[in-house]
């Protein structure tokens, strides 16, 4: 099971304050802090985008062997 994070920065958005998820941060001892800047959560958006960027040169990789695989078959 993947480790899960101390703490847990977010903007006051409905999907990050619902009980069910207050619950789950209580249980597994997560703190939690939200922002009220408009800057938002640059810190998680940044991080987000930076993922987003590098799966996307993976999946690009993948494709171009792909398609040289199918070549080598013709």
């Amino acid at each position: 099971m993947p480790k899960l994070p101390d703490t847990l920065y977010t903007d006051r958005g409905l999907e990050f304050v619902a009980n069910p998820l207050k619950e789950f941060y209580a249980e597994k001892g997560i703190k939690k802090f939200e922002t009220s800047s408009k800057k938002k959560a640059a810190v998680a958006e940044r991080a987000i985008r930076t993922l987003k960027t590098r799966l996307y040169k993976v999946e690009k990789k993948y494709k171009e062997r792909l398609r040289d695989g199918q070549k080598e078959m013709l």
